[in-house]
C-alpha cells in the first residue's frame, strides 16, 4: 500500500489514517485533502511532509472542486493507487425533520456521499490497475434512524448502499470496497456540528457509559481498522462496526447530541 489517498486529513480520523498509513510502509506517499495546507502539515511531524501530497480546496461540498481535488490527488501521486479513504464528512447536529430544507439534505448529501462517488470515480482506473481497496468512513447513523440527525442519516445510509454497489462494480476488476462506521469518536465532529467545545467534551464524558466497552473511541483505533480493512484481500462489500458495541445498544430515540 504504497499510494494512497485520505481525503480531510488535518485533523481527527483523517489525521490518525494518513500518519497510520505513513508508519506502516516507511515507502508510503500520501495524497490528502485540507482547506488549509499549513493547519494540515502543522499537524504532521517535518519529517514526513516529504511523502505527502497536498490537495488544497476551499469548498468540499461544491461537486465540481470535489472533481478538480481528486483528479489532483491521482496527478500527485503519479496516476497510481493502491488505497483510497473517504473520510470526508460533516453534520449539522440538531436538524431535525421539522428544520431540515432541501439545502441542507444536499449539503450532507455531497459532503458525506458525493464526495466519496466523485473520489471513487477519480481514482478507479488506478484502483483496478493495482488491485486497489476503497475505505469509506460511514457511521453508527447510517445504520440508525436519530433523532435530530436526520439529513447526516440519510447520507451516511446512502454511502452504506453505494459501498455495497461499488464493491459489485468493482469486485470483477480486482477492487475491494468497504466501510468503517465508528460510534462516538472523540475528534472535532462534535464540537464543529453545533455542540461547541464545551458541549462536546460533555457528551463524550456522558457518553462514554452508552458503550458497553464504557468510553468513546480515539480516532486513532478507527485508523488501526481502516488500515486493516484496506489489507484485507476477500473482504468487500462490508460495514465494519468499530463502535465500542454501542450498536448493541443504541436507541432510536437518541441523537447524535445525546438521547432526546
Amino acid at each position: 500500500m504504497r499510494k494512497v489517498v485520505v481525503t480531510a486529513a488535518s485533523a481527527g480520523i483523517g489525521l490518525a489514517t494518513a500518519k497510520a498509513f505513513l508508519a506502516a510502509d516507511p515507502g508510503c506517499v500520501v495524497a490528502v485533502t485540507t482547506r488549509d495546507r499549513a493547519r494540515l502539515l502543522g499537524a504532521y511531524s517535518e519529517h514526513l511532509h516529504a511523502r505527502l501530497r497536498v490537495v488544497v480546496s476551499d469548498d468540499f461540498a461544491d461537486p465540481t472542486k470535489l472533481e478538480e481535488a481528486a483528479r489532483a490527488c491521482v496527478d500527485a501521486l503519479d496516476g497510481e493507487v493502491d488505497v483510497l479513504v473517504n473520510n470526508l464528512g460533516a453534520a449539522t447536529l440538531g436538524c431535525s425533520l421539522d428544520k431540515t430544507s432541501a439545502a441542507d439534505l444536499m449539503w450532507h448529501v455531497n459532503i458525506n456521499v458525493t464526495s466519496a462517488l466523485i473520489f471513487t470515480q477519480a481514482c478507479t482506473e488506478a484502483l483496478c490497475r493495482s488491485s486497489g481497496a476503497i475505505v469509506n468512513l460511514s457511521s453508527i447513523a447510517g445504520a440508525r434512524g436519530l433523532v435530530g440527525v436526520t439529513p447526516y442519516c440519510v447520507a451516511k445510509g446512502a454511502l452504506d448502499q453505494l459501498t455495497r454497489c461499488a464493491a459489485l462494480e468493482l469486485a470483477p476488476r480486482g477492487v475491494r470496497v468497504n466501510a468503517v462506521a465508528p460510534g462516538t469518536v472523540a475528534t472535532t465532529f462534535h464540537e464543529r456540528g453545533g455542540l461547541g467545545k464545551a458541549g462536546a467534551a460533555k457528551y463524550y464524558k456522558d457518553g462514554g457509559s452508552a458503550h458497553p466497552l464504557g468510553r468513546v473511541g480515539t480516532p486513532e483505533e478507527v485508523a488501526r481498522a481502516i488500515v486493516g480493512v484496506a489489507r484485507q484481500t476477500w473482504t468487500t462489500g462490508s460495514i465494519h462496526y468499530v463502535d465500542g458495541g454501542r450498536m448493541l445498544t443504541m436507541s432510536t430515540a437518541e441523537g447524535l447530541g445525546g438521547p432526546r
